[in-house]
């Protein structure tokens, strides 16, 4: 139950901060925002690439050795 209450007031607290970016969106600082999505999102896809390739290596091993 306490997990649920900390995601109510993540989801509050971004829908609070949405708001207030549309309403005044001098305050919104673009080019962090853009930093942020770089560096969270087009950086981070060769390791998940790579995790998800060796995950897939395992899986592969224990089905042959699980369907030999």
């Amino acid at each position: 139950m306490v997990d649920f209450a900390a995601f109510l007031d993540l989801v509050g607290r971004l829908v609070f901060c949405f708001l207030q970016g549309l309403r005044a969106p001098s305050r919104l600082r673009l080019r962090s925002a853009v930093h942020h999505l770089d560096r969270t999102g087009l950086r981070a896809t060769p390791i998940i690439a790579l995790m998800c390739f060796l995950i897939g290596c395992i899986l592969a091993q224990h089905g042959f050795f699980h369907f030999q």
